[in-house]
């Protein structure tokens, strides 16, 4: 992310859109890759949780 920024501030403004829409999709995968693992640990915590409960 910090690339595509130095990239986007050295870049010449007619490219600057296309280089916005590059950061816009890199945060959007990066925030599905987060939310993904997120949900992992979360379901991962709940199942030992369960098993401790049970035990």
């Amino acid at each position: 992310m910090l690339g595509l920024k130095a990239l986007h501030d050295v870049i010449r403004q007619h490219r600057a859109s296309l280089i916005e829409k590059y950061i816009e999709i890199a945060g959007r995968i990066t925030a599905l890759f987060v939310g993904t693992l997120s949900v992992e640990m979360i379901m991962q915590g709940s199942i030992m949780g369960r098993q401790i409960l049970t035990s």
